[in-house]
């Protein structure tokens, strides 16, 4: 479904919003195409050919971005004097928006929050279905992202291309309200995540798999692999996936390779385990029971090892 006017959507989907809100008791509730030209660079492995280093500094940019929601509104605004900060309630997400005048772009990053693992476990009641997406969602990020888009919607401009980016949590309810902003009619450009947990099935894949989304993840990292792909969960859209000092990119990422390293997956099936026993400890991003390889300084570490080698191997073959 796409709607003629964004506009016309808002005040469509308001009314169906507070229609359903009222009778349930619920809460109220731009992808930049990344210039790629030269093969990746010697010593790093990759199964495309597709990345340069203008590539890996736009993801950079985002993780920065996704970085700087889980800083004061004083370090955001010293950094974007004119980004909205919001915070939503109940979930407690926060979110920035800032806007380009240049290049008609807006740009939302969305913070990871403490309460993740209670999103995630919410997993136990299995897949809810979206009344407006019609599709079946993780209940979790479900509830915590139909939350979002209500604050988000009335703050984008109609005119301006849409970026979504968030680490962890913050990508999971990302990739569900870009959804809601297709379906509404927006031109959403990226969706970039960076520690991105599966949000939904095949099925859901099916009618969204459409939406621009470019998902970053280390080998290592479990969260990414959760909910378990036993569960039916699956992730889709373009994948760069970090190893130490290599890397794999894959554009419409496939089915087969979503289920990881063996190993690892195994991990990840175990530790859902445990959260749906309640054992584990509360997630963000200053550290975790997830481990190192799930916080976004890592991911911004990796980004930079890399440029930096790509530009050493570009002086090189420079005469």
């Amino acid at each position: 479904m796409r709607p003629v006017k964004p506009y016309l959507s808002r005040f469509i989907y308001t009314l169906l919003f507070l229609s359903l809100f009222s009778l349930t008791g619920a809460s109220k509730p731009g992808f930049i195409e990344l210039e790629s030209a030269a093969s990746h660079s010697p010593g790093y492995s990759s199964t495309s050919a597709n990345v340069d280093r203008e590539f890996f500094e736009e993801i950079l940019h985002y993780a920065l971005l996704s970085q700087l929601a889980y800083r004061s509104d004083e370090q955001i605004r010293e950094k974007y004097p004119n980004a909205e900060i919001v915070v939503t309630d109940p979930a407690k997400i926060k979110f920035f928006i800032i806007y380009d005048e240049k290049t008609l772009t807006q740009t939302v990053a969305i913070r990871g929050t403490a309460n993740w693992e209670n999103l995630l476990i919410d997993a136990k009641f299995w897949k809810a279905k979206d009344f407006f997406l019609q599709i079946k969602l993780h209940s979790g990020f479900y509830k915590a992202a139909r939350e979002l888009v209500w604050r988000v919607v009335f703050r984008l401009r109609d005119e301006y291309k849409t970026i979504i980016t968030g680490h962890s949590m913050g990508g999971a309810v990302g990739l569900i309200m870009a959804m809601y902003l297709a379906d509404m009619g927006f031109p959403v450009e990226r969706v970039v995540t960076f520690g991105q947990p599966r949000v939904t099935d095949k099925e859901g894949i099916e009618v969204f798999g459409h939406v621009p989304l470019l998902r970053v993840t280390h080998k290592y990292d479990l969260v990414s692999l959760l909910p378990p792909w036993q569960k039916y969960f699956r992730h889709f859209g373009d994948w760069l996936q970090f190893d130490g000092q290599n890397y794999t990119w894959q554009e419409k990422e496939s089915e087969q390779t979503e289920i990881g390293d063996p190993g690892t997956s195994k991990k990840a099936k175990k530790l859902w385990d445990k959260l749906e026993e309640k054992k584990s400890g509360s997630v963000g991003n200053k550290g975790s029971g997830f481990g190192e390889f799930h916080l976004l300084p890592m991911y911004i570490s990796s980004l930079r090892r890399l440029i930096e080698h790509v530009e050493s191997q570009e002086n090189l073959r420079s005469p």
